[in-house]
This record gives C-alpha cells, sequence and structure tokens, in this order.
C-alpha cells in the first residue's frame, strides 16, 4: 500500500505509509462495496494493475514536474481505455492545476463504462503530473 497507493495531495514526507488517508478512502469509497476493507485494498490494486494509467502517460512522454495540454493527457488514456469514461481530478498549486486522481467507474471486479458523467475539475489548459500517479 505505501508505493502503490500513495496520497498525492500531502506534502511529500507526508505521502507514504499513513494509515488514517487509507481509512479515509476506506469510508469515502469502500464501505459502498461487498467487500471486506482488505479485499476492497485488493481488487482496488488489481484494477489498477489492469489499466496502469501511469505506463500510458509515460508512454506518451508525459512527465513529472512538467505541465502539459490537458488534451495530451486526455489522448494518452484514450489509447490505454479508448471505450471507458474517465475523469481527471485536480489540485491547485500557486495557480497550476495539478492532477491528483484519475477516476473511472467499476463493477465490483473491473473497469466499466460509467451511467453518469464523471466530475472533472481540470479544465481546459496545461496540468501538471507532481508524481507517478494512479487511477483513484
Amino acid at each position: 500500500m505505501k508505493n502503490n497507493w500513495p496520497n498525492l495531495t500531502s506534502p511529500i514526507e507526508y505521502r507514504y505509509g499513513h494509515i488514517a488517508f487509507w481509512e479515509k478512502e476506506w469510508a469515502r469509497h469502500g464501505i459502498c462495496s461487498c467487500f471486506e476493507p482488505r479485499l476492497y485494498f485488493e481488487t482496488a490494486l488489481a484494477l489498477k494493475r489492469t489499466i496502469n494509467v501511469s505506463q500510458a502517460l509515460r508512454a506518451n512522454g508525459i512527465k513529472p514536474g512538467i505541465e502539459y495540454p490537458r488534451r495530451r493527457f486526455v489522448k494518452a488514456l484514450r489509447r490505454k481505455i479508448p471505450r471507458l469514461s474517465f475523469a481527471m481530478r485536480c489540485g491547485d498549486k500557486n495557480g497550476t492545476k495539478i492532477l491528483i486522481e484519475i477516476r473511472v467507474c467499476t463493477s465490483e471486479t473491473h473497469a466499466i463504462s460509467c451511467s453518469q458523467r464523471l466530475n472533472d475539475n481540470c479544465g481546459s489548459c496545461y496540468i501538471k503530473l507532481v508524481s507517478e500517479i494512479e487511477p483513484f
């Protein structure tokens, strides 16, 4: 969990290994699943490996620390998950949009097309990748 599900909204020294963050994720997302906490996180990490957003971004030349047009992120993700809906969630740091999350719809065990539009808040301009990110 430490390496596979970091809290990208925290300062770097607090991103890894904080149980309170995972407890919040469970309370916010996992509790609605049919799973016990351990199985929920195992299933989520298996989905992460299947979709592998980090690989898709790297394969399209998107590197941490650099701002790119939003359309470049969308193009990279469309190549990886062409028939699935997704939403990018960003934070703001000194006026720069920072990608912190990519959301996809799932059934209990795999990614699916969404029945409703996902809330995307990254806007239409430039987005910066500050760390390796995964689809949560």
